[in-house]
């Protein structure tokens, strides 16, 4: 299903995956109808079965956001989250995982879901869901710019897993695995990156949001496995972020 709108620049792609026929229509519907009082492109595809949504993946197929229902009846959704973003390595998708149930909080967080969201569903939270993967998806188009051997450089933000400060120069490492040097201060650098996912945890590690596998009081883990620690004096407000980034 494709609504589209003469003037409107931006090209949304949203996937629905859940085996009640029901839910994938209201959630159509609903978003549908969010992209018609925006004025803005959309592009709706629907699978019944996690098998089959899996396979589309494989092909080489994307999204800006995905519906997933939880409790499906072939590779369930916590299975299909886990294998978009290990396996295809695919950290861009905003998920939002729907259930008739609660209980999955932690289950989910490996994931990193943009939402979580109970049947029976609302339009309200279905809306404030497609609007923050609309902020978020202008955000992780801006560009960094910095300088180095004499040369202007830029990079997409959304690029940017973590940075790391030692003896006034900064290494930025990107989610490809590339690593780029550049001498600076780490504040500095915050303060050109959007603070809405990027925040800086220890006076030498300055993270993306978007790239934590795992977190605890103490250090998060990123997605290629690296450690960081946070600072003592830095706990609370990492705290906050990060409860903050959850419930944008």
């Amino acid at each position: 299903m494709e609504v589209i709108w003469k003037g409107s620049s931006a090209m949304y792609r949203i996937g629905i995956c859940d085996d009640e026929k029901g839910t994938c229509e209201e959630l159509e519907k609903m978003t549908r109808h969010f992209f018609e009082i925006q004025r803005e492109k959309t592009e709706i595809e629907i699978f019944y079965s996690g098998n089959i949504f899996m396979d589309y993946l494989d092909q080489g197929n994307w999204f800006h956001l995905l519906f997933l229902d939880i409790e499906l009846t072939s590779s369930n959704g916590i299975e299909i989250g886990n294998y978009i973003r290990k396996n295809l390595k695919d950290e861009q998708v905003e998920i939002v995982y729907i259930s008739s149930k609660t209980h999955y909080a932690m289950d989910l967080f490996q994931c990193r879901p943009l939402d979580f969201l109970v049947k029976p569903l609302k339009y309200s939270e279905v809306s404030r869901s497609l609007e923050t993967m609309k902020k978020r998806h202008i955000i992780n188009k801006k560009i960094f710019v910095y300088s180095s051997d004499k040369t202007i450089k830029r990079i997409p933000v959304e690029n940017i897993m973590y940075c790391i400060s030692e003896n006034k120069q900064i290494t930025m490492t990107l989610h490809t695995g590339e690593h780029i040097r550049f001498r600076g201060k780490l504040s500095d650098t915050a303060n050109k990156l959007p603070d809405t996912t990027f925040i800086q945890i220890h006076k030498s590690y300055l993270i993306n949001l978007n790239y934590i596998s795992e977190y605890s009081a103490d250090k998060v883990k990123m997605t290629d496995g690296t450690v960081l620690g946070i600072s003592p004096s830095k706990k609370k407000e990492v705290k906050a972020k990060f409860m903050q980034y959850e419930l944008l």
